[in-house]
């Protein structure tokens, strides 16, 4: 019982937590938005319209993500998540984020199951997961790179750039919410903490691994089902 307890009690810090931070992260956007606005008489147009647009983005970004991780909990209290092929909606994900990529000057290869691969899982999960391990694989890439995202017939995904990639030390830490590597790049250091929070409500894993030759592969892995919904073992 006590141990019981603890965990709940470890749950409802770690919700606390979160939701200060949350704030925070809400609070800084909007303060330097407000800023930006009262400056506008002080400041060329253009440059105003880009920052604004920066500013509105990010505070869009986090709201997004906070939601996502909102609907999941709400989806699973009401019914099981649908059986879906898990080489197609990773595929959708790939020709949605493709256009993104090719702007910012790499490309996305997607490399699809010889077969099949059902899996139980909400399909707005799982594109949520793979498009933000594609954004962050796309900013670490290279330019004129290929970020490749591979589905194997385990149930697994695999999302590869070959960029600085992530030391051993900081392979737990960048799961967590609001930690990002480098304060320079755009994002809310949310992304990675909704993926793993997604991965787990559907039972499956996330993690990292070397790219062999420099870079980083971010790993998923998903219970694969049987045609009648039965877990394979």
């Amino acid at each position: 019982m006590n141990t019981a307890l603890a965990r709940v009690d470890a749950g409802v810090a770690r919700e606390r937590r979160f939701l200060a931070n949350s704030a925070h992260e809400l609070r800084t956007p909007v303060a330097i938005l407000r800023s930006r606005v009262e400056s506008l008489d002080h400041t060329p147009i253009d440059q105003v319209k880009r920052e604004l647009k920066r500013d509105v983005q990010r505070v869009q970004t986090l709201l997004e993500q906070l939601l996502v991780l909102a609907q999941i909990e709400e989806q699973a209290t009401k019914k099981k998540a649908p059986l879906v092929d898990l080489g197609e909606v990773v595929m959708q994900a790939v020709a949605d984020y493709s256009p993104l990529a090719v702007s910012n000057g790499r490309q996305v290869s997607y490399e699809p199951p010889p077969a099949p691969v059902t899996v139980r899982a909400y399909p707005w999960a799982i594109e949520s997961v793979v498009m933000n391990l594609i954004g962050n694989a796309v900013r670490a890439e290279p330019q004129g790179g290929v970020v490749v995202v591979r589905v194997s017939t385990d149930a697994s995904i695999e999302v590869i750039d070959h960029g600085e990639g992530v030391v051993k030390s900081d392979r737990e830490m960048i799961f967590e919410p609001f930690c990002r590597k480098d304060e320079r790049r755009p994002g809310t250091g949310l992304g990675l903490a909704i993926a793993r929070e997604l991965i787990g409500k559907l039972q499956g894993r996330i993690w990292v691994e070397d790219t062999e030759g420099g870079g980083a592969t971010f790993k998923v892995s998903l219970p694969l089902m049987a045609a009648s919904g039965i877990a394979s073992v």
